[in-house]
């Protein structure tokens, strides 16, 4: 892939509809050599999923984004379209790191554009997400805004999320679903909408940060 492809610039149109959506961050265009080789490395493997290992090519990213908070703290993010059985779709890969370049949390913004049928037809959703052990702190929330807005931005559409939430265990040993209770959260402070999909509870962003 030509290195050109990472150098477009974002126009203020784009930017102007990121700020709106998330206020007080600036997002940026960048090149590979700005991206930490441990966030680089999860870009990467997140690349290489589901496809055919011949086929995998290094640094098969439409688009690198650098999001600088208000805190000063840094989120990459890398786009890509893949070619997969159901069609072509695209995904961005969103990492929060530390000041000294330590990987904090994860997330995958996905977007099924070429399938027809009602689960994903115009629907951009949160596939995954993950929070290292001892890092929540709001990262795992701040990131779900950062998708959105980049949802938003790229596509001109709400952030959903998934039907699946992940199992984790709270401090008192009891399961909970770390994900769908941000979301209920943001359903209370009418930041989304919850509804059924498939008889399963699911999310759409409805106001902004």
């Amino acid at each position: 892939m030509a290195r050109a492809e990472f150098e477009r610039p974002i126009t203020p149109g784009q930017a102007e509809v990121f700020a709106h959506w998330f206020p007080g961050a600036q997002i940026t265009a960048i090149t590979p050599e700005v991206v930490p080789t441990a966030t680089l490395e999860i870009f990467e493997y997140r690349s290489r999923c589901f496809i055919d290992p011949a086929t995998y090519e290094p640094l098969n990213f439409s688009a690198l984004y650098l999001i600088t908070h208000k805190d000063g703290s840094r989120t990459f993010a890398a786009s890509q379209t893949k070619v997969l059985s159901n069609g072509p779709e695209e995904s961005t890969y969103v990492v929060d790191i530390s000041d000294n370049q330590e990987i904090l949390g994860y997330s995958e913004l996905r977007y099924c554009f070429a399938n027809s049928r009602k689960f994903f037809r115009g629907k951009p959703f949160e596939q995954w997400s993950g929070t290292e052990k001892g890092r929540r702190g709001g990262l795992s929330t701040r990131r779900i805004f950062v998708m959105n807005a980049l949802s938003q931005m790229i596509y001109g559409l709400p952030l959903y999320s998934s039907t699946h939430f992940i199992h984790d265990t709270d401090e008192k040993g009891e399961r909970i679903q770390p994900q769908k209770l941000v979301w209920e959260k943001f359903v209370r402070e009418g930041l989304a909408r919850k509804f059924k999909e498939r008889g399963q509870d699911r999310f759409v962003f409805t106001g902004q940060k």
